[in-house]
């Protein structure tokens, strides 16, 4: 597995970094609330997450993801060709959790981020989500979005698809990953969430006694590590660089996955 870390300029070996116990868990904690929306709490959501747009579209985060991931401009190169992004045309947002819940500053950004990412890069692309926590106001403002709520996880990858899986836990990813690993469509997934590095390196310092017969996530692990035949994992840091909501984007970092025959030198 190979990581760019913008702030060294270019891709390098994957090595052993610090992480946080928010990337080995998922951001949804809540059950689905069914209480009926009203227009007063649409209009509040609405607000909220423009002025989560706001926050987003003005930091430095944003724009130094714009850089990393969109076309080249303003004489920027952009780190995206290293290797590129296929065209996108699925975007799915996993596990993000109910906007309704008690300090959900951090979620609203992340939705916030996700529209904008898709506004700026593909446009044309179909959006869904997925988690049991959507209360019906959630699915009211994901539908004002034009995002698609569906009830049970579409896996597989048949074309190019930006899943979004925002500090869920291991796994959900490595659900994701096995699936489209065994369908033969791992190179259809790009993924944007915690960083792979951190999950594995946080299950592996896990003590012995605390693991349970079919516990970890041995296809990420494997992924990352190098030590699976046939694919190779980038993985792109994403640095918070300050950025003013605490936990919305800690260890964030988008992955592709390639044959390695294609990459290889």
């Amino acid at each position: 597995m190979t990581v760019t870390d913008p702030r060294e300029g270019g891709w390098v070996v994957a090595r052993g970094r610090k992480t946080r116990k928010a990337a080995v868990r998922c951001s949804s904690g809540q059950s689905k609330d069914v209480k009926p929306t009203s227009n007063e709490e649409q209009a509040m959501l609405k607000a909220k997450l423009k002025q989560a747009t706001r926050i987003v579209s003005g930091s430095a985060f944003y724009d130094n993801v714009l850089k990393l991931l969109g076309p080249p401009s303003d004489g920027y190169d952009s780190l995206r060709t290293q290797p590129a992004l296929p065209r996108i045309q699925r975007v799915v947002l996993w596990g993000l959790g109910s906007l309704r819940q008690a300090r959900a500053s951090h979620i609203q950004c992340q939705l916030a981020l996700l529209c904008l990412l898709r506004d700026e890069l593909c446009p044309w692309a179909a959006a869904e989500a997925v988690d049991p926590a959507f209360s019906p106001a959630d699915i009211a403002l994901l539908a004002f979005k034009d995002i698609q709520v569906l009830e049970e996880n579409r896996q597989v990858a048949a074309t190019p698809t930006l899943f979004f899986l925002a500090h869920c836990g291991a796994a959900l990813t490595e659900s994701l990953l096995r699936a489209n690993l065994e369908a033969g469509t791992l190179g259809n997934v790009v993924l944007l969430g915690n960083s792979l590095t951190s999950v594995a390196e946080a299950l592996g310092r896990r003590p012995a006694r605390d693991r349970q017969e079919g516990d970890g996530a041995p296809t990420l692990c494997a992924l990352c590590s190098g030590q699976h035949a046939g694919w190779t994992t980038h993985e792109l840091l994403l640095p918070e660089l300050g950025f003013d909501v605490v936990s919305a984007f800690n260890d964030f970092a988008l992955h592709t996955f390639h044959p390695s025959t294609v990459l290889a030198p």
